[in-house]
Parts: structure tokens; C-alpha cells; sequence
């Protein structure tokens, strides 16, 4: 089944309904970022609070199921400045209607790296509700520590010092 939170890469500009054909494509890198990006950034400027509890439900939900279902961990390389820090990268995923599977791609694109500032952002907005709130803003940081570790490494590892669209 297809996870909640997620919304795949295209939308109808008909009716505004998101497109979940034969094979949507589910990716926070290019084709998703400035959404996600936008919903966490709207649940902390909209002046109307409704809304900003309308957008801060959407960018939670949106980051508990990239956390469950698109976070890969790994061991950084020895060659990185954190080989002896863990890193994570952010997949995409795949659905397929025909088959009802929702399926993660190992590759990180480099645009991806920006849910390093949702992840914080939330993390901070979030301070209300005692230790469950705690626990999910040391959660987030620490998700956002190995991500970072990955989007480093990722620049590093080429001699121009440009990383790769994706990895």
C-alpha cells in the first residue's frame, strides 16, 4: 500500500489531485523538494492559525513517513571527515497501482539534502508536548546530522568538489 504523508512527484492541473498511475514516482530531490520544503515552511509563517496547523499536520506527517519509509542508513566511508559517524540518505520510491507496491530506489539526489531545514524546523516548531517532543526534536537532529554527513561526502568525494545530480 501506498504510505500516507508521501505525495507522489506529479499532480493533475485539472482537479489538483495527485497523479498515482501504473508507476508514480515518489522523490523529496527534484520533481518534490520545493513542496515539502514549502509545507514545513508554511506551518511557522502563516498568520492564520489554522492554517498553520493545517500545514504543520501536513510537514509531520510528510517527515514521519520519509523517516519510515525513505531513510537509509549507512556506515560513512573511511575516506569522509565522519567515518566514524553514521550517515543516511534519503531514496526515492516507486508505486506501482497495478501491483499496489509502494517500493524504495537507493539513490540520493543532491537536491534531497534540503530536508536537513524541515527536519530542524519542525523539530524546533514542535517544542510543545513534553517528552515526546523531545524525544522527536533529538530524533530529527540526529537524522539531520547523518543526512548532513551524506550531503558533505557527497561534494567531497569529487575532485571539483561538485557533487553528482544523484548517487
Amino acid at each position: 500500500a501506498m504510505p500516507g504523508g508521501l505525495f507522489p512527484a506529479y499532480v493533475d492541473l485539472h482537479t489538483a489531485k495527485p497523479i498515482v498511475d501504473e508507476a508514480a514516482i515518489f522523490t523529496i530531490g527534484s520533481r518534490g523538494d520545493s513542496f515539502y520544503e514549502y509545507t514545513c515552511k508554511q506551518a511557522l509563517s502563516r498568520a492564520n492559525l489554522a492554517q498553520r496547523r493545517m500545514y504543520a499536520a501536513a510537514c509531520e506527517a510528510a517527515l514521519n513517513s520519509v523517516k519510515q519509509h525513505l531513510i537509509v542508513d549507512f556506515p560513512c566511508g573511511a575516506t569522509t571527515t565522519f567515518s566514524n559517524e553514521g550517515c543516511a540518505f534519503v531514496a526515492s520510491a516507486t508505486y506501482d497501482g497495478a501491483q499496489r507496491s509502494f517500493q524504495a530506489v537507493h539513490e540520493m539526489e543532491h537536491l534531497a539534502c534540503f530536508i536537513i531545514g524541515p527536519l530542524l524546523q519542525f523539530r524546533a516548531s514542535s517544542s510543545e508536548g513534553g517528552d515526546d517532543a523531545a524525544s522527536m526534536m533529538r530524533e530529527n537532529h540526529a537524522l539531520a546530522q547523518r543526512i548532513g554527513h551524506t550531503c558533505v561526502a557527497m561534494y567531497d568525494a569529487t575532485p571539483t568538489g561538485l557533487a553528482a545530480e544523484k548517487v
